[in-house]
């Protein structure tokens, strides 16, 4: 079963720890907030039912950004349509780690379930995060056969 979530607004990538003057380390305040709204946005939609300890876990991840008001009709246009894609701040494996951490505990007990991520930035109409949550119960389809079955490089 795929669960599917969105949380609105500009998408965000996971902030680097803080550091205090006497060497502890924190979370800034953006990234703590950013990844209480994708829990709360699973939790609205899903309440508690979240995926055992030893099920892995398959994440797709689409990044929409703003299209700028200043952009051109044609601009605007080329963007929605997918012909410009967005090479701009956050970093896709950022935005990757705050949404696999704003679920951890949540969607499942422990990020280290997640054993594929597809990941991709796009501009939208409306700036938002689109999360698919599956459960991998079967690898046999071909797709992520593909993907598993890939060799390291060397």
């Amino acid at each position: 079963m795929i669960k599917a979530i969105v949380i609105p607004g500009q998408p965000v990538g996971k902030g680097r720890p803080r550091f205090t003057k006497t060497g502890h380390t924190y979370t800034d305040r953006k990234t703590v907030e950013a990844e209480r709204a994708i829990a709360e946005a699973y939790k609205a939609k899903y309440g508690n039912d979240i995926i055992p300890a030893d099920q892995p876990v398959g994440l797709r991840i689409y990044a929409g950004f703003r299209i700028p008001k200043s952009d051109t009709k044609q601009k605007k246009a080329d963007k929605i349509n997918r012909k410009i894609l967005p090479t701009i701040k956050s970093d896709i494996d950022n935005i990757c780690k705050l949404v696999m951490d704003g679920l951890n505990g949540v969607a499942y007990e422990d990020d280290k379930q997640v054993v594929i991520v597809l990941a991709g930035k796009v501009y939208a109409e409306e700036p938002m995060v689109y999360v698919e949550i599956e459960e991998i119960l079967d690898i046999g389809s071909e797709e992520k056969c593909k993907i598993l079955s890939k060799k390291p490089l060397k």
